[in-house]
């Protein structure tokens, strides 16, 4: 008879720390210049969640584009548990990117911050440590109405949601193309060390952030035993597998 190991998978992935993740991405027309890499990016993305041990066991990725189609949730169902997340290794990337349309950060912005509260809501009441919320905000500068007018100022009241939300605890980073204006983003993101310039082809970038401020251990909760002999576990393959972080 197999020995029954020490401690089961599945029980293991189920007490996993979530790390809600929401990459709010421009799909305008602007963004038109970048499309074929923002395609190729997406399609690489499974990848680079594999080979990053933080992401591939806790990382939950909610996919916000905003574009002709108007803001769009590209991950499950905002109101179904786990309300429009999807743990990182299901993540698939959507089938076409279309720039073409408007920048509503507004509601972009909006719809991010409902997703987080209900998701860390729906933790807290089952008992389950997160690691720190984070929205990614991928756009090469200003933000338009439904118009197309570039001075619009709506971004703000949800900006200043962000911030208040889930006590402050919300990490918010903007990554703008190369050779593109960084317009209000550092005003709305709290400064111009948290915008940093995105290569689309290489959205490893984003990941690299977010798995730092996992790794530091910017949370609102002590690290718990069974974080520790996951992450253990996990870097025990890697070192095995030649697999794991750079």
């Amino acid at each position: 008879m197999s020995a029954r190991p020490l401690i089961d998978p599945d029980v293991l992935t189920q007490a996993a720390r979530p790390m809600p993740v929401v990459v709010i991405f421009d799909w305008s027309y602007s963004m038109r210049f970048v499309q074929q890499d923002i395609a190729a990016a997406l399609r690489a993305l499974p990848g680079e969640f594999e080979g990053r041990t933080v992401l591939r066991n806790s990382g939950e990725i909610a996919l916000i584009t905003m574009s002709h189609e108007g803001v769009v949730l590209r991950t499950g169902e905002p109101d179904v548990p786990p309300f429009g997340f999807v743990r990182a290794p299901a993540f698939t990337p959507p089938d076409d990117v279309v720039c073409d349309g408007t920048t509503q950060l507004d509601r972009a912005l909006q719809l991010a911050v409902d997703l987080l509260e209900r998701r860390c809501r729906q933790c807290a009441e089952a008992g389950r440590a997160t690691y720190r919320p984070y929205i990614a905000i991928i756009s090469d500068g200003d933000p338009t109405d439904e118009d197309g007018a570039s001075d619009d100022t709506r971004w703000r009241r949800p900006a200043q949601r962000v911030r208040e939300t889930l006590d402050g605890k919300v990490l918010v980073e903007a990554f703008v193309p190369a050779g593109s204006p960084c317009g209000i983003l550092a005003e709305l993101v709290g400064g111009d060390d948290l915008v940093h310039e995105l290569d689309p082809a290489k959205l490893a970038q984003v990941l690299e952030a977010v798995s730092f401020s996992a790794e530091r251990g910017a949370t609102t909760h002590p690290r718990s035993a069974t974080d520790v002999v996951r992450d253990d576990i996990a870097r025990g393959h890697d070192d095995a597998t030649g697999g794991g972080q750079p």
